[in-house]
């Protein structure tokens, strides 16, 4: 457990985190996807009504309306054709609701945003403890401070979106299963069930978890049976008994969000939403459950979880590394982790790596060939939770380079405080090994010379590393570290997510006031509405209109998309912006809105 010192140091990272989230909560525009999470959260809490943005689990969004209910009673447009009659009009219930009904829309984004917030500073103080209890406070407070001062982390918190739920959910249920194995009583079980429901109502890709849990069940009852069939499969009866407990979960929170969802509506929806997907056995059984007034919460939640997975194999329009497809690149989340992650964690990550190849290279040498056997199962055995969390951070990487939905780092999130909690633990070997033989006098030379170097050479990376974050403050979202050029350069890499989600917005307006601009001709990306923000100096443009004078900004996702070059097959227009190139910009809002002023367009 904790100490009290360990515990006070742990708060005020937390607050200081809360610190920044907070003030870039408010700063910060819409990013894309929340001008639908933001809309359908509040339906969801208000009305009782899950039609918009069925595609994600509600709980997140559902906890952001809570807190924007909270700070004002704002109008929903449920009068409007598109919440009446239209099917999942997510994005134009949910832009009406922020910008034009008569909502302070920064007010209603603010709100909002503080629900992600808390569960981020929970998940904070989480995975505190947990790594309190596998490597000592020391490394606790380490592992807090990876998270605390993560520039990705701080960015996404403070959005309505699923990222940081889903990496809230995965730890929540890998750490309370782990619990179970290792004291499998009735309650434990019952805290495993409701911790792996709650995971499922954060994020659908966090059903990757079953695989992983039905392993770790079959690797556990091994090691505890001894091969007994009888005993492996009462481990697995247990396993089954949390998986019920967690569709439970998850049933009874559907089912009481969609109490006002018309059942004939909801069933329309639900054909509508499945029409194109196949295979249709899946595709009949979710409608099955939908039309089954009993079983409609589960039904929508099968809806959800096909429609979810339709759209990760279709992919989407994505730019990297100077290209543009639509069909992916297995490489894409490797590349982009290495580029988006800051280099003091890269660099440790390489001494935990080395350390442990060597590590298991004696291990195999002077253990495995005198009792193979019993020497891998004793290692599996102590070393359980982490091979477990192995697991988990393989399947979740497969199946997100398998995908072609390639649209930002933020989808391998849940994965990023294991691989912090493995290279935290080698690097407990690295400074501090065991001694395994006797203390003898250059042992003890080495051992109190070296160690106090290695602690030094690892605060001076946390020193480099808490720089970096104060450095891009508070343009979190942009950070890329030293190999890809800082965030100046980080649109060279790739965009959307990754760097401009349309979170500079209300930046642009502020320096469209400062410089008396009176028109400018604005191609955003983004959830904000440059309208609401602009008033009568906007003036909207695109990229197929040709080249433009006068003031222009054009946001990072639609100036490298439109100058990238195609992938090959790619029958869609591209291209448009190559004008732009004989053009340098005036300036860089928050570094994802380029601005120029144009005299005469170069043609």
């Amino acid at each position: 457990m904790p100490s009290r010192i360990s515990s006070s140091i742990a708060v005020l990272m937390l607050l200081s985190m809360a610190g920044f989230m907070l003030y870039t909560a408010w700063t910060d525009s819409a990013t894309f996807d929340e001008s639908a999470h933001i809309g359908a959260g509040y339906s969801y809490v208000t009305l009782r009504d899950l039609r918009l943005n069925p595609e994600h689990p509600p709980l997140i969004k559902a906890f952001a309306g809570l807190t924007a209910r909270f700070a004002d009673n704002f109008r929903f447009p449920s009068d409007t054709d598109e919440w009446r009659t239209g099917v999942n009009e997510q994005w134009r219930v949910g832009g009406k609701f922020l910008y034009e009904y008569g909502n302070d829309a920064d007010i209603l984004i603010f709100g909002s945003r503080l629900g992600p917030i808390l569960l981020t500073l929970l998940l904070g103080w989480f995975l505190f403890r947990w790594g309190t209890m596998l490597l000592g406070p020391a490394l606790g407070l380490l592992f807090l401070f990876f998270f605390a001062f993560s520039p990705n982390f701080v960015a996404h918190g403070h959005y309505v979106t699923t990222d940081i739920g889903a990496t809230f959910g995965a730890a929540l249920a890998l750490f309370y299963f782990l619990s179970f194995l290792k004291h499998p009583s009735q309650r434990n079980m019952l805290i495993a069930g409701t911790a792996l429901g709650i995971a499922l109502l954060l994020k659908f890709s966090l059903l990757l978890l079953v695989p992983v849990l039905i392993v770790g069940t079959f690797a556990w009852a091994l090691l505890e049976e001894r091969q007994k069939v009888r005993g492996i499969v009462r481990w697995f009866l247990r396993l089954a008994a949390i998986g019920l407990i967690a569709v439970l979960v998850a049933w009874i929170a559907y089912q009481g969000l969609l109490l006002n969802y018309p059942h004939e509506k909801q069933i329309s929806d639900a054909h509508a939403l499945l029409a194109s997907y196949n295979p249709k056995i899946p595709k009949a059984i979710s409608l099955w459950l939908v039309e089954t007034p009993f079983f409609r919460g589960l039904g929508q939640y099968t809806v959800g979880a096909l429609m979810n997975l339709q759209r990760a194999s279709w992919g989407n329009n994505a730019y990297f590394l100077g290209e543009l497809s639509n069909k992916g690149w297995w490489y894409y989340f490797p590349v982009v982790y290495l580029i988006k992650e800051p280099l003091p964690i890269l660099i440790v990550m390489a001494i935990a790596l080395i350390g442990s190849f060597s590590h298991l290279f004696w291990y195999l040498r002077l253990r495995l060939s005198r009792q193979p056997a019993h020497s891998y199962l004793e290692w599996l055995r102590a070393n359980f939770d982490y091979a477990v969390m192995l697991l988990f951070i393989a399947v979740y990487w497969i199946s997100s380079m398998s995908s072609p939905l390639n649209i930002g780092v933020r989808h391998i999130f849940p994965t990023l405080p294991f691989l912090w909690l493995l290279t935290l633990r080698h690097l407990k070997n690295w400074v501090f090994p065991a001694l395994t033989q006797p203390m003898e006098f250059f042992t003890f030379l080495k051992f109190f010379i070296i160690s106090p170097l290695k602690v030094a050479f690892i605060s001076l990376l946390a020193a480099w590393y808490l720089i970096e974050f104060l450095y891009v403050a508070p343009h979190f979202l942009t950070y890329f570290n030293e190999i890809a050029g800082g965030p100046r350069s980080g649109h060279n890499y790739v965009v959307d997510s990754n760097f401009d989600w349309g979170q500079d917005l209300k930046r642009l307006a502020r320096y469209v006031k400062a410089q008396g601009i009176e028109k400018i001709k604005v191609d955003y990306f983004g959830g904000g509405s440059p309208r609401y923000y602009l008033k009568d100096r906007y003036e909207p443009m695109r990229a197929d209109d040709g080249p433009q004078k006068g003031w222009i900004a054009v946001s990072a996702s639609f100036y490298q998309g439109e100058r990238a070059r195609p992938a090959a097959g790619w029958d869609q227009a591209c291209c448009r912006y190559h004008w732009l190139d004989l053009h340098a910009p005036v300036t860089r809002i928050g570094y994802s809105i380029f601005v120029f002023k144009i005299n005469e367009p170069a043609l």
